[in-house]
This record gives C-alpha cells, structure tokens and sequence, in this order.
C-alpha cells in the first residue's frame, strides 16, 4: 500500500476527538448566546438562544487493512493499521484493495438538559435580643 498507515484504534479516536471538538465549539457558541440573551433589558428585541448538538452521527469509511505484530511491554500483540485507499492503490493491487475494511461506526449522544439552579443561601436563625431594662 502507498499510503500512510496508522493504527485503527488511532484512527477512531482522532474521529470522536474531531466530533467532541465540534461539539463544544456548538456549545460554546450556545453558551455565549444564551449570555448575550440575559443582558439584553426586558421590553428589548433579541433573539432567544438555540442549542445545536450532533445526534446519532453514522460513519462510514473504506479502508485499507493490513495487521502487524508489534511489541508492547515485553508482550506481542497484533496491532490492525488502516489507510485509505487511493486511485493508484487500486490500479497497482486490483482487487486486494476490494478485500479491505468498510468500518460503520455509529454514535449517540445520551443527553439530558439540566438548568444550573442557584443554591439557596442558609439563613441563621434570629435570635431575640435582650432587652435590659
């Protein structure tokens, strides 16, 4: 194969790092709206914030495979790399890249929308003052 490769375990945590990445960009932007929202003085027009999330992501990618031995703590283990294949792949290894790996990873978020509540301050009981007279 011509192509780079790279451990597939890499390869789906550098893909859900992009995704949590892009979703706090998404909640940082809610965030900043929602601010702006509260500043803004009763009787004035603005509009209200929206919250955007990634729900039920499906993705799909061709891939090459290959499986090497590596050495990890004085242990062998089999690591599976993966490379995307490239018109030249195709024309050089014919139907051994048709023989690669379709990966289908699907995510789904579990979310629960939650409103911070501010604590409620205890309050000392009063005592009655003295009254010295």
């Amino acid at each position: 194969m011509s192509e780079t490769q790279v451990p597939l375990a890499d390869l789906l945590n550098t893909t859900v790092d992009a995704l949590l990445d892009a979703q706090d960009k998404l909640d940082e932007y809610a965030t900043t709206r929602s601010r702006r929202f509260q500043e803004v003085p009763p009787g004035e027009p603005v509009l209200p914030p929206l919250w955007f999330n990634f729900d039920n992501i499906d993705l799909e990618l061709s891939l090459l495979a290959s499986v090497q031995n590596v050495r990890v703590n004085n242990q062998d283990r089999a690591e599976f790399l993966a490379a995307t294949a490239k018109e030249a792949d195709l024309a050089l290894y014919g139907s051994a890249v048709q023989t690669g790996l379709t990966l289908r990873m699907s995510l789904q978020h579990h979310s629960q929308a939650a409103i911070k509540e501010a604590p409620v301050a205890e309050q000392e009981p009063q005592q009655p003052e003295n009254e010295d007279s």
